[in-house]
């Protein structure tokens, strides 16, 4: 039990949290704004249930790209922005706010199924693991 707790812990050190960050290929993630394509780096990617019992994916940004994603959702409110994993699109959605602090869901009613194959092709194409 020991060794269980000890191990969660270590996950959510900073240094590890970084070192994902620096072995993150942001070209192979990227956000679609408008005419604007602009890579970033996934720190986590995880499947989680909502309010509704149905799935959402839910994805850390690195800090770099928390920055720069808060700045194209600022600018691109009432737009639309689309997600894309190794050139493929994963999601998309109309920004309603800037989404500042680096932690967004993707949830739109997704079944588990549908909510796993998005976080598996976001975590494939950033170098993550399952």
């Amino acid at each position: 039990m020991l060794r269980a707790v000890t191990f969660a812990l270590l996950l959510t050190l900073p240094g590890l949290a970084q070192a994902a960050c620096d072995g993150n290929s942001s070209g192979r993630i990227t956000v679609v704004a408008g005419n604007t394509v602009t890579g970033i780096a996934l720190q986590a990617v995880d499947v989680v249930r909502g309010p509704d019992g149905r799935g959402v994916v839910a994805i850390t940004l690195c800090p770099a790209s928390a920055a720069a994603f808060a700045g194209i959702t600022a600018a691109n409110i009432g737009g639309t922005v689309t997600l894309r994993a190794d050139g493929d699109p994963v999601t998309s959605a109309v920004v309603r706010e800037a989404i500042t602090g680096g932690r967004l869901h993707i949830s739109a009613g997704l079944d588990f199924d549908t909510a796993d194959a998005q976080a598996k092709a976001l975590r494939d194409a950033a170098g993550l693991p399952d």
